[in-house]
């Protein structure tokens, strides 16, 4: 199989709580007004790639219970394909909303890369968790990204060269996290310290980046309502590849990045969020 962009890492199938006025206190019971089952983590990241005319395909194995059979049929409506081995438990996360933002409650049973499904596809990138990098063959074009259970479990530990990596995507919190700091930017300026390209999303603040040679772009977002933030990041790193892919420049990228990340979360949708590609450069060229 021949894809642009294969995602490498668990697919999760998203619980989403919408309009909870609060989190329950013990005992309590609180109503929300709907709940939206959808595919989430690194299928988000594919989705997007896919709706920006990249190719794209997922590579993790596929769980063989009731809401694995769920979640496939949901990845192969989005449009993306999914190659892995069978397993017999499914990643879920539930996202609960949190002071404007979302919080998760998540359990990834198989966490493991398939390398022997991945063997089987060429593709010009490859997104891979920060844990499962190390296990891939080499690659030209790998791009890593972080959530918070591994940015614990790498904590002070983040001193091996990144110069296999094109680029890596991680928030605020992880940033801080990887690098025991208290302060984001120069947490992120330290990572890029170790030979790649370091892009920290910061939510309505934009996004900022620093390049190995430490020059650095900063892009504020642009004020926007936003309805459910679920996927910002996964957004954004997707539209950074594609504009990676295209030979844009650093700030160019991040500019893309941040601009259709923004775009994909203020648009309304009952499931992944993602723009189509001749919506997104209609407003890239205005």
């Amino acid at each position: 199989m021949n894809v642009d962009v294969v995602c490498v890492g668990s697919p999760f199938l998203d619980l989403i709580f919408h309009e909870l006025s609060h989190l329950p206190a013990p005992g309590e019971e609180v109503l929300a007004k709907r709940l939206t089952l959808t595919p989430g983590g690194i299928a988000n990241v594919a989705f997007a790639c896919h709706q920006l005319g990249l190719s794209s395909a997922i590579s993790a194995p596929r769980g063989t219970d009731e809401l694995g059979q769920v979640l496939e049929r949901l990845v192969e409506q989005s449009g993306v394909q999914w190659i892995g081995r069978e397993t017999n438990a499914t990643p879920i996360s539930v996202a609960i909303p949190s002071q404007r933002d979302r919080g998760f409650i998540t359990i990834n049973p198989d966490a493991a890369p398939d390398t022997k499904s991945l063997a089987s596809i060429e593709a010009r990138a490859l997104v891979a968790n920060l844990p499962n990098v190390a296990l891939l063959a080499p690659h030209p074009k790998v791009y890593a990204i972080v959530g918070d259970p591994e940015a614990v479990q790498f904590a002070g530990r983040m001193s091996e060269p990144l110069t296999h990596l094109a680029a890596f995507f991680l928030n605020e919190r992880e940033a801080c996290a990887l690098m025991r700091s208290d302060d984001p930017v120069d947490a992120t300026r330290r990572l890029a310290e170790l030979g790649t390209t370091v892009v920290m999303t910061r939510g309505d603040k934009g996004a900022i980046a620093f390049d190995a040679d430490g020059h650095h772009v900063d892009v504020a977002a642009p004020a926007i309502e936003v309805p459910d933030p679920t996927g910002a990041g996964d957004a954004f790193t997707a539209a950074y590849i594609w504009a990676d892919l295209q030979g844009f420049e650093l700030s160019r990228r991040v500019e893309a990045a941040v601009l259709y990340a923004s775009l994909s979360i203020q648009a309304m949708s009952e499931r992944q969020k993602g723009i189509p590609l001749a919506e997104f450069v209609a407003k890239l060229r205005s």
